[in-house]
Parts: structure tokens; C-alpha cells; sequence
């Protein structure tokens, strides 16, 4: 089932508002906390298909970043755009609908849910408010309806190397399947906006690869637009188009993986020698 261009359109549709061509356009996005500021007037433009690496320090904002771009929470200052459209008040179910979604650094499943039970979850908005009647009579169109989305879950659980433990509960698996697990539901309604927040912790060096086979494939084949807060240097200077580091809520610099590496600024604040 080809779910890559079924979410509803973004209000105003592509390059509405600001003519911009960037899915993601951040102007001045500023969060706070009382008198703390942990996003400091962030301005970024992610175009489509592109792969962006999200890096710093532990407080440097990048969680609260991606916290704000998925809904979560709403910006003290600036403008958040999805297709040049200002969604910056837009609520999280809502941004989750119309193509954007995440993962977090604590894994969410549903523990006592299967591992397809889960996969699912986030499709079930698709058959929702359909007719009550129609599942109570197993309607054809119902059925081959529900058939199609088990159908592009199990697509998702064999690509994330999950089909051996389909029908085991989420609370049983170890912390690298599970983190595929939250990946998997994830991709399973074809983002068009990914947010991977600490993707490979947990993960072994074979699970992260796959991770990366995966990603790379879908950024390809389906233009996804992504960005990945990861720790693990090497994973993201080997996967991303571009890199961007926070320091102190602040965008300190972007650039290439080659420019960050060099950059005096980065790795005095972050890389080290």
C-alpha cells in the first residue's frame, strides 16, 4: 500500500505563505522556560529529500527544537513553516497527520501491545469515524481497507528487520529492538517530515547499519526530509548532507560534515581535537 502522498495537504499547499520551497522553515524560533531560553532565535530552511544532522552539547536545545517542530510544544517567539505554510501553533495529532513525524530518546511503545499492534497504531487514524456499521458487517471495502494497512505494516516490520518477533510483545524485546520498533511506526505512514531523536542508543553496530540502509532508502525513494539529533559523531557525519550545531540554544554553525569538522568554533564547543 503506497501511503507516500495520502496525508492531507499542509494549508495553503507548497509554497503557500512565504513562497518558500523548504518543507521546514524555521524564522526565529525561540523557546523558554520561565527565564531560561533553550532555543534562541533559530533560522533554518530544510529542503526536501535533505538530511540534516542536529549536534551539540547536552543542553544545547536540539531536543526542545525538535519538541516545537513536532507540535509538542509551542514557540515563545518566531515562526514555524511546513510548506510555507505557519504551523506554528498547529497541535501535535495534527502535525502528525499532515506528514511530520518522531522519535524520542525514551523509547514509547505500547508494551502490551505486539510488535505489529504497534506498527499499526499509527495508521489507525486512516479508518477512524468511517462507519461503525461497516465494521460491524466486515463490508468488503472495510476488509480489503483493513487488509491494506497489515499489509504495509508487515512491509515495515520485514524492512526493519523485525519479522521474527512480529507477534511478541513490545515489553519483552531488548533495547535495540525496540528502538527499531519505534522506528518502524515512525516510517510506517510515510513521513514527509522525519524527526529521529537519538535513533541508534541501544542500537548494536549491525542494528545500526540497518538503520542507515533503511533512512538512506527512504530519503531516496520518497524525497523524505530529515532530521536526526544523534550523539554518535561518526554515524551522522557519514549519513547527513548537513550539519548544524547548537550551543546554548544558539545556531553556532552549518555547514557540510567536512566544513563542521573543521570548523574552530564546533570543535572547540563540541568535537574537541
Amino acid at each position: 500500500m503506497n501511503l507516500v502522498q495520502d496525508h492531507p495537504a499542509a494549508p495553503g499547499g507548497p509554497g503557500a505563505a512565504d513562497g518558500g520551497e523548504g518543507v521546514l522553515r524555521l524564522a526565529g524560533v525561540t523557546v523558554r522556560f520561565g527565564g531560561i531560553t533553550a532555543v534562541d532565535q533559530v533560522a533554518l530552511d530544510v529542503p526536501s529529500g535533505q538530511v540534516v544532522g542536529l549536534i551539540g552539547p547536552n543542553g544545547a536545545g536540539k531536543t526542545t527544537l525538535l519538541d516545537a517542530v513536532s507540535g509538542l510544544r509551542t514557540p515563545s517567539r518566531g515562526r514555524i513553516l511546513l510548506d510555507g505554510a505557519d504551523v506554528t501553533a498547529r497541535s501535535a495529532s495534527w502535525l502528525s497527520r499532515h506528514g511530520v513525524r518522531r522519535t524520542f530518546q525514551r523509547h514509547q511503545a505500547f508494551g502490551w501491545l505486539t510488535v505489529r499492534q504497534n506498527v499499526l497504531v499509527p495508521l489507525e487514524w486512516r479508518t477512524r469515524g468511517r462507519g461503525l456499521l461497516g465494521d460491524v458487517l466486515g463490508l468488503p471495502h472495510r476488509r480489503r481497507e483493513t487488509g491494506a494497512l497489515l499489509e504495509r505494516v508487515d512491509e515495515v516490520i520485514e524492512l526493519c528487520g523485525l519479522s521474527e518477533v512480529r507477534d511478541v510483545n513490545a515489553a519483552t524485546l531488548p533495547i535495540g529492538q525496540l528502538r527499531l520498533l519505534e522506528f518502524a511506526r515512525a516510517i510506517v505512514d510515510s513521513p514527509r517530515l522525519l524527526l529521529l531523536d537519538e535513533p541508534t542508543s541501544g542500537l548494536g553496530r549491525r542494528e545500526t547499519e540497518l538503520l542507515s540502509e533503511v533512512l538512506l532508502g527512504l530519503v531516496q525513494r520518497h524525497e523524505l526530509t530529515v532530521i536526526l539529533v544523534e550523539h554518535d559523531i561518526d554515524f551522522v557525519m557519514g549519513l547527513v548532507d548537513r550539519v548544524v550545531c547548537l550551543v546554548q540554544g544558539a545556531v553556532l554553525a552549518d555547514g557540510t560534515p567536512a566544513e563542521i569538522r573543521r570548523n574552530p568554533e564546533v570543535i572547540a564547543a563540541y568535537l574537541g581535537s
